[in-house]
């Protein structure tokens, strides 16, 4: 996908981006050390149109069902009620703004429709997901093909200014898709992990989440200003985690992956980012036959994974978790990045 200008003048632009779990390191990645994400098959779609003026931003199935926000330009129209809602208007009027000053033009009115195919607020990079495919429909929408690079870079501003904290990883999963290995120092921050076993057995669960990512992002934050040099351990272990684990899945060794999962989600939990209803179910994952299991995301409930031996331990795995009162997300790993899905 080129940044260059088009030609084409566009009235309504549609694109999609995928959802993500996190294998390994996440919240680490915040503070500067590697993690593994992977895209997945599940997606949000966001159409941009053009309209006379004002902007509608509306969605039927990602906050509350039938919400739509209305704002001017500067200036919100109708009043907004809805916390999801709340946050759905923010990651998409920074994401509109940014692309406005990036490109230094504008549409006179838009109309904003978003939906998906996986659930909000689960840990699975819904918002990334929101941002970038908004990123990409109004740069397509404006004359400009996007590039993916640049998306990642404007959806990760978009995260870091919603949040107040964020890493470029989820961005990079919903703009690149596949599976990536997140450095946060490099340049660029992410490159594609090519494995031994791209198909990993992986079962993805979850329940109501009871904290936003912004919130449990915060509440690391706190802990380490009270606990420095404890946290700054308990991070530096799960960055080394994390490059055992990348050896393991160059190797295909699901043995060691499913123990580093194990190793990885107990620090997290150090970290206050899981719950006692969570951990009850990584449990039951693990002794219905997962090899590991943990919680993927900024956690505070929301999405778990599983990894098994094969897909019929999966299955058996996936029928426990059901009947201990969790969802399941039917998904595969390493989708495509954001794509223009139309343009007319």
């Amino acid at each position: 996908m080129k940044n260059t200008r088009a030609n084409a003048v566009y009235r309504r632009v549609v694109a999609s981006a995928p959802g993500k779990i996190t294998l390994f390191g996440e919240h680490a990645v915040v503070y500067g050390k590697p993690a593994i994400v992977t895209a997945i098959s599940r997606r949000i779609r966001v159409s941009v149109e053009r309209r006379m003026e004002g902007i509608i931003i509306s969605s039927g199935d990602l906050t509350v069902r039938g919400v739509e926000v209305v704002m001017g330009r500067g200036s919100v129209e109708a009043r907004v009620h809805a916390e999801h809602a709340a946050r759905l208007l923010s990651y998409v009027s920074t994401a509109l703004r940014m692309v406005e000053e990036k490109l230094g033009t504008r549409a006179d009115g838009l109309r904003v429709s978003i939906s998906s195919d996986m659930p909000v607020s689960a840990g699975l990079g819904t918002s990334a997901s929101v941002s970038v495919a908004t990123i990409a429909a109004y740069m397509k929408l404006l004359g400009y093909e996007p590039m993916r690079e640049e998306v990642a870079r404007l959806g990760y501003m978009v995260e870091k200014t919603v949040q107040g904290a964020a890493s470029p990883m989820d961005t990079a999963a919903a703009s690149h898709g596949g599976m990536l290995l997140v450095e946060p120092w490099a340049n660029p921050p992410y490159k594609p992990l090519r494995t031994a076993s791209p198909g990993l057995p992986v079962i993805i669960g979850y329940i109501a989440r009871s904290a936003t990512t912004g919130e449990l992002v915060a509440n690391v934050r706190r802990l380490r200003d009270r606990y420095e040099s404890i946290v700054d351990m308990v991070m530096e272990t799960i960055a080394e985690i994390t490059r055992e684990a990348v050896k393991a899945l160059l190797q295909g060794d699901l043995e060691s992956l499913g123990l580093l999962m194990n190793m990885n989600h107990e620090l997290l939990s150090v970290l206050g980012v899981s719950t006692p209803r969570l951990d009850e179910l990584v449990n039951l994952a693990r002794s219905s036959g997962a090899l590991g299991a943990k919680l993927t995301g900024a956690g505070g409930g929301g999405a778990f994974i599983a990894l098994c031996r094969s897909r019929d331990d999966a299955m058996q795995v996936a029928r426990s978790i059901k009947a201990g009162g969790a969802s399941v997300i039917e998904a595969s790993l390493g989708a495509k990045g954001v794509v223009v899905e139309e343009a007319k």
